[in-house]
């Protein structure tokens, strides 16, 4: 009897749990590779992005100084 309703308590606790690409949320049993995979693309376009409004923000600020020394 005690191993029966441990073996339910067990299965509703996982049972309750969505999967997540993030294994620190995760755990053993609901972390998913590729979930995790789609994660860590979404963060790596994310960094594109933002090296490229950078590059951008330089090259205008750039300009702008050159605009002031003349």
């Amino acid at each position: 009897m005690k191993l029966l309703l441990t073996s339910a308590i067990l299965v509703a606790s996982l049972s309750s749990c969505t999967m997540t690409g993030d294994p620190s949320e995760g755990g053993l049993f609901n972390w998913s590779p590729s979930m995790s995979n789609d994660r860590i693309e979404a963060r790596r376009q994310y960094n594109e992005d933002i090296k490229a409004d950078t590059r951008q923000q330089s090259a205008r600020a750039n300009y702008l100084k050159s605009q002031m020394k003349q």
